[in-house]
């Protein structure tokens, strides 16, 4: 037996300060138990370690993102850095580079018709289905590009080129996977159904943003705020299912985040809090 559980919505427009929106779902995400749920390969914990210690921070002069966190230059300094290679990639004016990845940063979906295109041309591109949220409530907004079409699928495909590229320099092959995690808040009916430990199947928009942080309450805070409500997750996924990160494109290096492109993930809840 199948149990599809729909995540609640957290409202549209821009979310507090200090409360990422890469790590806490949307309505219309699921979670769904299920008992033949596919087994991927690899060392993830480790592979998650060289993108914590590597990946994330050669090139900036630090030893780990923690670092990155308390020096705002740094900061800057990578996304100047995406910008520019981005745009000389592209041939997208940096200046619209910048705006096109803050857009992500602001809203990542929720009612922002702009950002809605993004991950509507996202689903085209990497043949991904749109989601139950996108399909459902998403259905009746119209998607109004920041971009034409066709620039804003070029910077997806060369986030999704560049980030292969750093892995690979990191030694991480596309079939590799590393573990991500993620913060998602139920309501009560749905948490009655779910425990520490369990294994269950993901269902999420076209690009979701996760976190290698482990400790992913530090950097979550109580966005939430209702205890015994919010259910923190990981899974292990595959390289080649990473469209962008902190340092490649879409992504906040202070909360170590990688979006991701993938029509399900099997998860196994850590928490319940």
């Amino acid at each position: 037996m199948t149990i599809t559980i729909i995540l609640r919505h957290l409202g549209p427009g821009p979310h507090p300060a200090g409360s990422p929106q890469s790590v806490h779902g949307k309505k219309g995400e699921g979670l769904a138990v299920h008992e033949d749920a596919p087994a991927y390969g690899g060392d993830p914990e480790a592979n998650t370690d060289i993108m914590n210690t590597k990946f994330l921070v050669d090139g900036l002069g630090i030893k780990s993102v923690k670092e990155a966190r308390i020096n705002n230059e740094l900061r800057v300094q990578a996304k100047k850095e995406i910008q520019a290679e981005l745009a000389k990639r592209t041939g997208v004016d940096p200046q619209l580079v910048r705006a096109f990845i803050g857009k992500w940063s602001n809203v990542c979906s929720d009612h922002d018709a702009e950002a809605l295109s993004i991950q509507r041309d996202a689903a085209e591109l990497f043949g991904r289905p749109l989601g139950k949220w996108l399909e459902n409530e998403g259905k009746d907004i119209e998607s109004d590009p920041m971009l034409p079409n066709e620039d804003q699928k070029a910077l997806l495909t060369a986030m999704k080129d560049w980030t292969a590229e750093r892995m690979a320099q990191c030694g991480l092959k596309p079939d590799d996977t590393v573990r991500l995690y993620r913060i998602v808040g139920l309501e009560n009916g749905d948490i009655s159904r779910m425990k520490a430990g369990q294994e269950v199947m993901f269902e999420g928009n076209p690009l979701e943003s996760w976190t290698s942080h482990a400790g992913i309450r530090q950097i979550a805070g109580g966005f939430f705020g209702r205890p015994g409500r919010d259910v923190i997750m990981h899974a292990d996924i595959p390289v080649k299912d990473i469209v962008a990160s902190a340092r490649t494109g879409f992504g906040c290096l202070t909360e170590s985040e990688f979006v991701v492109s993938r029509k399900d993930y099997k998860v196994r809840i850590d928490a319940i809090e």
